[in-house]
């Protein structure tokens, strides 16, 4: 077996796959039949019809014509692209100080969100740390109370007196 008749396989589940044999290239460049230049020739010969892409018969004049014609709204639209362009970029660029503006401004309000609930923050600190300190009185107060009404009812009744009700 020779080098040459060697060619290269491996299995893929159930498949063998197969590789071709690498061909040495031809020691000649090929040349392709190239098109000839007709741009800007009148061409004499109308009767020979050649088919374009789609398929249809066509004259070669009626492709040179075809193919100016093209040109001529390529560089149309060139032209009007060149000023869409400049305009497009004069839009481009206020949409980017436009957001640029909008994302500054979203920030600046961000912040002061964060001032403002900090700000909330701190007062709710604050009010709850009077609402601990009146809950604290109100109990020393009730326990006071209640330490004064036991004490007057052991001070005031004797035997055989009552205390008179107190009102609180």
């Amino acid at each position: 077996m020779s080098g040459a008749d060697f060619v290269p396989s491996f299995e893929l589940g159930r498949r063998q796959i197969n590789f071709l044999p690498v061909r040495s290239a031809p020691s000649a460049p090929v040349e392709l039949p190239r098109r000839p230049n007709t741009e800007g020739q009148q061409i004499s010969e109308v009767g020979e019809p050649v088919r374009n892409q789609t398929g249809e018969s066509q004259t070669l004049e009626a492709l040179d014509t075809a193919t100016r014609s093209l040109k001529l709204k390529v560089r149309k639209k060139q032209r009007r692209t060149a000023a869409g362009s400049t305009c497009f970029r004069i839009m481009k660029q206020s949409r980017k100080e436009y957001v640029v503006e909008e994302i500054k401004k979203a920030m600046r309000d961000a912040k002061e969100g964060e001032e403002k609930n900090r700000q909330m923050q701190e007062k709710l600190r604050q009010r709850e740390e009077v609402y601990q300190n009146l809950r604290r009185e109100n109990e020393l107060l009730r326990r006071q109370k209640s330490h004064e009404h036991v004490e007057s009812e052991l001070t005031d009744s004797g035997p055989g007196r009552s205390a008179p009700p107190r009102n609180v």
